[in-house]
């Protein structure tokens, strides 16, 4: 029998941005859909996305408890097709954390 996996997702009353429109909903679809599948091997998995303030500047996230990985290597995490995890874990092509590296504010 075919189960489908129940995931939990909340979201936060998430403030305003600024920036190109299709590109800031690729980022979000980009980072839901990670911790989507990198939490699929998880009993009832839970995604958050939300905001904090730090200093004067508003930080969005997306929080997990999925496959995670090796800090050792987070200077890869955002560089186009450095995957941290294999083809047969995960499936994938290592550009969506890229993307969303492209449009962070510098």
């Amino acid at each position: 029998m075919n189960k489908k996996k129940r995931y939990k997702i909340f979201v936060g009353n998430l403030p305003n941005c600024c920036g190109d429109e299709k590109m800031l909903k690729q980022v979000w679809i980009n980072l839901l859909g990670n911790a989507i599948k990198y939490s699929a091997k998880k009993i009832n998995p839970t995604i958050e996305a939300g905001f904090e303030k730090e200093d004067r500047m508003t930080v969005y996230f997306v929080r997990d408890k999925g496959a995670g990985f090796d800090m050792a290597y987070s200077n890869k995490l955002f560089q186009p097709f450095q995957r941290l995890h294999s083809e047969n874990e995960f499936e994938g092509t290592g550009v969506g954390l890229a993307f969303v590296k492209r449009v962070e504010k510098k």
